[in-house]
């Protein structure tokens, strides 16, 4: 990428994401006041004096750029750089392709190597992550998942390592993951169903990590109460995100919900309840206890499984299907059949819970299941 072109989708709004937006406001205060000159210019790097100190930004983006003031990161001098340069009568701003674009481009292996180690967990947040935000601003995207703090902007030519994220630089790399699979799915790119998982998704939860999830959430009890609680929120939120923990989901909700919880004791909102909380965290303790003694009770893990014994082909004359939708967000289809040759008859169904795999749509698994014909019948 060009010097231009990189310039180009670093407006205010993603400068803000880079840094404090009172810092960018400082800055753009400063340039309107005249304190930056452009010494130098081409479509490799730019140097530029700010307020007395000599910046150079390279094409490479701001995150390699320098500044001989002692402060660390993208510092108020750069920011100021950047306004200079987005203003330099000079430059011709070179068209780029939107953020949006560049990520349903995206293939799966891309995506996949880019998370690595964190590929499973950035699918079950994206999973469990229907209530996203999206929002364009010019050419880059802004996507905020609900049980995140900080929202990932993908800047329009920086690719899936240029994405910036506030949070944890722990959780960077699943963050930006979880969102650009959540910005795939909108703009049609590939749905959740159809990614590749590496962890089997109904592994039995071993008693080694429920006793990890009991720790945390004594750790987080301590953190609420006592001062300190980022550490242990950012664990347990882990935990809720791992292929074990989506194994259980009446355990994951519980999960999510204590950190929400400590989110807003941290910030002192009015809707935060002593009481509630301790009585969530002991119900989760409570049932992480439990399940290490009965891990396929599909009572405490909030799963409905069936065995089914293995049946030779039949075939059925499909006579219906019903769709349904349940207040709690769950929804999924409910087919009947007829078996003329034993004159039996038949029922099938598949279904999701609230906010699990958001790209599910029961008319699209009917006629993917038995064709055309039988969704126009319904």
């Amino acid at each position: 990428m060009t010097l231009s072109a990189m310039i180009a989708v670093h407006d205010e709004t993603a400068l803000a994401a880079l840094a404090s937006v009172g810092v960018v406001r400082r800055a753009k205060r400063d340039f309107e006041a005249g304190k930056a000159v452009v010494e130098s210019r081409d479509e490799a790097a730019a140097t530029v004096t700010a307020d007395g100190k000599a910046v150079m930004i390279p094409a490479a983006g701001l995150p390699a750029a320098t500044c001989d003031c002692p402060a660390t990161g993208i510092c108020r001098h750069i920011l100021l750089a950047v306004f200079a340069l987005r203003e330099d009568p000079s430059a011709e701003m070179a068209p780029v392709t939107s953020a949006t674009d560049e990520l349903h481009a995206l293939d799966e292996a891309g995506l996949r190597k880019f998370a690595g180690a964190d590929w499973d967990k950035a699918i079950n947040l994206a999973r469990i992550s229907g209530r996203a935000t999206l929002t364009e601003d010019g050419a880059n995207l802004s996507v905020q998942l609900p049980d995140v703090a900080f929202p990932v902007v993908f800047l329009a030519g920086q690719g899936l390592a240029g994405a910036v994220f506030k949070g944890a630089k722990s959780a960077k790399r699943r963050m930006t993951a979880a969102a650009a699979l959540v910005a795939r799915q909108r703009s049609g790119a590939q749905t959740l169903d159809q990614i590749t998982q590496d962890e089997d998704q109904i592994a039995q939860m071993s008693p080694a990590f429920l006793g990890r999830v009991q720790a945390a959430i004594t750790a987080l009890v301590a953190g609420v109460f006592g001062g300190g609680s980022v550490v242990a929120e950012d664990l347990v939120f882990d935990l809720s995100i791992s292929a074990r923990a989506q194994a259980a989901p009446r355990l994951t909700a519980l999960l999510r919900g204590l950190v929400q919880q400590s989110r807003k004791q941290r910030a002192h909102h009015i809707a935060f309840r002593e009481d509630r909380f301790l009585a969530d965290a002991a119900r989760a303790y409570a049932l992480a206890k439990a399940l290490a003694q009965h891990p396929e009770d599909t009572q405490l893990t909030g799963t409905l499984r069936r065995n089914y014994r293995d049946h030779d082909d039949i075939d059925l004359i499909m006579l219906g299907a019903v769709q349904w939708t349940a207040a709690s967000g769950a929804r999924g289809l409910r087919l009947y059949g007829y078996a003329p040759a034993t004159g039996a008859w038949y029922t099938t169904g598949q279904a999701r819970g609230p906010e699990w795999t958001p790209g599910f749509r029961p008319a699209m698994r009917m006629t993917r299941r038995f064709g055309p014909v039988v969704s126009r019948a319904n």
